[in-house]
């Protein structure tokens, strides 16, 4: 399967990048939708270990020691990558949602007619979270007119 066939690498290429253009265009962006990318990065990395192993293999007759060990970074990037996820998650989650802000809205708004205007652009998640009744003001004026109503 693993080969210094070109087109396989091609393939892989373009199987990893597919996925992160794709899910570019989304209205909501999810860490998850990098995640199909990850199998063909996988097999790439295995690729490109396989090859620098057997070129070193050819000109000194065996693989490297540093090589060999190549193999144990497997065991320790994920857990580093879990790890520092972990760390940066609760931020990400709270910087791109705009879950809390509507809840905080929800309770300390005082009439049943009150509105809720984003100025230039209403995030996807506003849309999401106040069941459609956020609105979006493209100038100061148009917000103007949203408060006299």
């Amino acid at each position: 399967m693993i080969s210094s066939d070109r087109s396989w690498v091609i393939y892989l290429v373009l199987w990893a990048v597919t996925p992160l253009l794709f899910f570019t265009f989304a209205g909501n962006l999810l860490a998850t939708y990098a995640l199909p990318s990850m199998v063909p990065l996988a097999l790439l990395g295995a690729q490109c270990w396989i090859l620098v192993c057997a070129a070193s293999a050819t000109h000194h007759g065996q693989c490297k020691s540093w090589l060999k060990k190549i193999p144990y970074l497997g065991l320790f990037v994920p857990v580093l990558l879990l790890t520092a996820v972990s760390l940066q998650n609760s931020k990400y989650i709270s910087i791109k949602s705009q879950k809390d802000l509507l809840a905080a809205y929800k309770q300390i708004k005082t009439k049943t007619d009150s509105k809720l205007v984003y100025l230039l652009k209403r995030p996807f998640s506003a849309q999401f979270y106040s069941r459609g009744k956020a609105l979006e003001a493209k100038t100061w004026q148009q917000a103007m007119v949203y408060f006299n109503d």
